[in-house]
């Protein structure tokens, strides 16, 4: 007769406490490692919500204090204005560089950028004027329309002034990029013609002309794109 196997006692105490116990440790793991995730994702949102809080604090002051400087800054650009008074332009720069350097960043400082080439165009530093006009242009939004187009034009002026003509045409055309057509309007034309005219490229001016008369009707430039166009067919037949 066959002798029975004996079931250890102890070996099968062990065999079920070998089969609760990992499946309790794996909940308690699970749990502690879920709950110390999503501790460490509460306090990095926590962090991340500090971090923009204090940041608009820190940007709103820095506006703060841009738009102080500029404030004072533009006393002496609306003076400048008035009485075409190179000094005034020139404290203005003034003011205005040290706005520009200190508040980089700030939508005031930005836009500060638009007037220090103001002021440089004005006193005949076309050199600074070109610069800082690019840099306001690099970095304004397309939303500024009005401001990109004058600087486009005030760096097309002072490319004709150091007789860059080509550069001057190419800036001309970029104004007119900046409103909601492409089409250069009757200013715009009369400042490409102009420059056409000093590069002696009068066929090129007498096309311009001409098709302001026919476009533009109404246009205050009426008399002389006519006188021009006068002038320069007479010049040409002679």
């Amino acid at each position: 007769m066959g002798v029975k196997k004996r079931v250890q006692k102890k070996s099968f105490i062990k065999k079920e406490v070998e089969e609760i116990v990992p499946a309790s440790t794996k909940f308690l793991n699970f749990f502690f490692r879920y709950a110390k995730e999503s501790l460490t994702m509460l306090t990095i949102f926590i962090l991340i919500c500090a971090f923009f809080f204090l940041w608009n604090i820190y940007s709103s002051s820095q506006e703060k204090k841009a738009r102080e400087l500029f404030t004072e800054a533009y006393k002496y650009y609306s003076r400048a204005i008035d009485r075409g008074n190179s000094s005034d332009y020139q404290l203005a720069s003034v003011k205005l560089n040290d706005l520009v350097n200190k508040f980089p960043r700030t939508a005031v400082g930005e836009k500060s950028l638009f007037y220090l080439g103001n002021c440089y165009y004005w006193v005949r530093d076309y050199n600074n004027a070109e610069k800082y006009f690019r840099l306001f242009i690099d970095k304004s939004s397309k939303k500024e329309k009005l401001l990109r187009k004058y600087s486009y034009e005030s760096l097309g002026y002072a490319a004709e002034e150091s007789s860059k003509f080509d550069k001057a045409i190419e800036y001309f055309k970029k104004a007119a990029e900046e409103s909601d057509s492409t089409n250069l309007d009757d200013y715009g034309l009369m400042n490409l013609a102009r420059v056409y005219e000093e590069m002696k490229k009068n066929d090129k001016a007498i096309e311009i002309y001409q098709k302001i008369i026919k476009d533009y009707p109404q246009t205050d430039y009426m008399g002389i794109a006519k006188s021009k166009l006068f002038t320069l067919k007479t010049h040409s037949t002679n």
